[in-house]
């Protein structure tokens, strides 16, 4: 049957779809509708974002003391 025949290939075509977006990193993740998110509380966030933002400074701090060692332009016992 022709219908038959159609809905099959339309079936395979949804499938390797949805196979391709999960292995190139599309997703391919199902919902699930029981799913609670977590309640985070303010002061973890602010946490959160206080030790980022140490830890951005003291990458730039030493890009601005030490950037040519780190990067590896110049050796260590040089740079001083």
């Amino acid at each position: 049957n022709m219908s038959t025949m159609i809905g099959r290939l339309g079936r395979a075509a949804v499938a390797r779809r949805r196979a391709s977006s999960a292995a190139a990193g599309g997703g391919g993740g199902r919902y699930n509708p029981d799913y609670v998110e977590p309640h985070v509380s303010k002061w973890h966030k602010r946490l959160a974002v206080g030790v980022g933002a140490t830890f951005w400074l003291w990458i730039f701090w030493r890009l601005k003391h030490d950037g040519r060692a780190l990067l590896g332009y110049a050796k260590p016992w040089d740079s001083h």
